[in-house]
């Protein structure tokens, strides 16, 4: 379909050059189709560019929420969000890309789509996990107390996966390669330094 096409063709477009940079031209080219049908689509390339980080945020979002249970332990929510993350960002890697130039900013698209998202649900997830977290912390299974650092150490050993390898790899003089093991191991690292550093 046309419409995915576009999404695709702009994912690529917007990794690659920023939102800036980026050409309504060479989407409407790399999508295969005429500008005035990506306009019909999306009217503007500001428009388009919200597309592409709302559906991803849509896309992480559901994986986040299937987890999110009244009965979730401390231990599986450090087991299983890293390996969320990771593993979307490892199939999405336009999205690091994207998100990596959009993040630098204050004022961004994206925490303005992701919130915009949670309200349009009421905000049940993260009541949820506030309300566990808080759970956590009062029955002892955890020993940080502080909910906005708990998931910031989640979310950044996890995102940072993608953007410090390159760092990690020049310190240490290899080359690792980007493969299934390579992110299982990931996975297994977090998680087990988020488990040791934050269960009781």
């Amino acid at each position: 379909m046309s419409k995915e096409k576009i999404l695709e063709a702009a994912r690529e477009e917007f990794a690659e050059y920023g939102f800036s940079g980026a050409r309504v031209d060479r989407i409407a080219e790399k999508a295969k189709i005429n500008k005035a049908m990506l306009f019909y689509y999306f009217s503007s390339k500001e428009n388009l560019y919200k597309s592409v980080l709302k559906e991803a945020a849509e896309k992480l979002m559901s994986q986040i929420k299937s987890i999110v249970t009244p009965e979730l332990k401390a231990r599986t929510f450090l087991e299983k969000m890293p390996e969320i993350y990771i593993r979307y960002f490892s199939r999405n890697r336009e999205i690091v890309k994207i998100l990596g130039r959009e993040l630098m900013n204050e004022d961004n698209y994206y925490k303005l789509i992701i919130t915009e998202l949670l309200e349009n649900e009421e905000r049940k997830t993260p009541h949820l996990i506030k309300k566990l977290i808080d759970r956590w912390i009062n029955n002892g299974e955890i020993v940080e107390t502080d909910q906005f650092n708990l998931l910031m150490n989640i979310i950044s050993l996890s995102v940072f996966s993608f953007m410090g390898k390159q760092i990690a790899e020049a310190v240490l003089g290899i080359k690792v390669k980007e493969d299934k093991a390579f992110f299982d191991k990931r996975i297994k690292s977090v998680s087990n330094l988020l488990k040791r550093g934050m269960l009781k």
